[in-house]
């Protein structure tokens, strides 16, 4: 690192010059990417067997968001998520057609 770079310690110093990035991206790994949003699918996919509409309405949205921001590699939890949710679905239209049924 060039010497105006290393003594970068308040926040309000200059950002470092491209050199010194290259060589601290060769050094320093990644940040890992962060899996809230697929977790959030699954627990609101699984929620969606409540019957609660929001809910349902929630989880599919999270899960579509999930499935089009992931690697086509990584889809995984956004396909199981959405497939909880279409489940959800399956069964609240059930119970509604049911309790519409009983009603008349």
């Amino acid at each position: 690192m060039c010497e105006a770079c290393e003594r970068r310690t308040r926040p309000d110093a200059l950002p470092m010059c491209p050199n010194c990035w290259g060589l601290r991206e060769q050094r320093v790994a990644a940040a890992p990417k962060g899996t809230r949003l697929e977790n959030a699918g699954l627990w609101l996919g699984g929620l969606s067997f409540l019957c609660l509409p929001p809910i349902v309405l929630a989880s599919l949205v999270v899960n579509l968001m999930v499935v089009s921001r992931s690697a086509p590699g990584h889809r995984n939890k956004g396909l199981i998520g959405l497939g909880l949710t279409i489940g959800g679905v399956v069964v609240t239209i059930t119970v509604f057609a049911l309790v519409i049924s009983i009603g008349s």
